[in-house]
């Protein structure tokens, strides 16, 4: 299983205007630019076709079923911690009140088959302990 961590902010023309999407987590995925980790909305279909039904629940979950589809879950990923480079300062022609929302979140994926063949203990923590007689 693996972590990832993305951040939403949601304009003043939130629900009928999407959030913008970004990861801070790396991660290989066909919606994702990789110099940034923002969700290209073209092709991430829940964002191409964006309704205001659609709430932040409904997109983390559209978002983590991506992850697991076919063409998403054979590529092979960044190492584990890996980030985007991302300022942390807000640029200052952004007023605070530009954007009603600013959410961080962790998405996690379900264990992959190769965490399930190999452990990750440590070799001397799986051997097992001699009885005494």
């Amino acid at each position: 299983m693996r972590i990832y961590m993305l951040t939403l902010k949601c304009g003043d023309k939130y629900p009928e205007e999407p959030p913008l999407i970004r990861f801070t987590s790396k991660i290989n995925m066909n919606c994702v630019n990789q110099s940034d980790g923002v969700v290209e909305p073209g092709k991430f279909g829940m964002l191409k076709s964006w309704n205001n039904s659609y709430n932040i629940e409904t997109l983390l979950t559209g978002l983590r079923n991506e992850m697991a589809s076919s063409a998403n879950r054979k590529l092979k990923q960044p190492p584990e911690g890996a980030q985007y480079c991302h300022l942390l300062i807000t640029p200052h022609y952004l007023h605070p009140n530009s954007f009603t929302g600013f959410w961080g979140c962790l998405l996690y994926t379900s264990p992959s088959p190769r965490d399930r063949q190999k452990s990750r203990m440590p070799s001397s923590a799986c051997k097992k302990k001699k009885k005494k007689k």
